[in-house]
């Protein structure tokens, strides 16, 4: 808390007190923050989500594989930028989840 009188000499154990006080609140306000938020039943919810994602590939990264084999094969002097780009822009115009096997 600044002293308003500045002919007094200042008071530094007071104003020390004043700011320890006011930074260990802060930090049990953000520890408190940063628990319930990774406890909160919406992470937990969101944690499993993505276990399961990463335990199965997802369908679109397998048949687009599918579909740049395929265009490598017809167009072998392509690069890759070239395949991938156009394997996508196939992807988007079709219903690439009746491809799904």
């Amino acid at each position: 808390m600044p002293q308003k009188d500045l002919t007094k000499p200042l008071d530094y154990k007071a104003m020390w007190e004043d700011e320890k006080e006011r930074r260990q609140f802060a930090e049990n306000e953000l520890a408190l923050i940063k628990g319930i938020g990774n406890n909160s039943p919406e992470m937990k919810a969101l944690r499993e989500q993505v276990k399961e994602l990463k335990a199965k590939p997802m369908p679109y990264i397998k048949v687009l594989s599918k579909n740049i084999d395929i265009v490598k094969k017809k167009k072998p002097h392509w690069d890759i930028f070239q395949i991938v780009s156009v394997v996508q822009r196939i992807m988007r115009r079709t219903e690439w989840k009746k491809y799904i096997g």
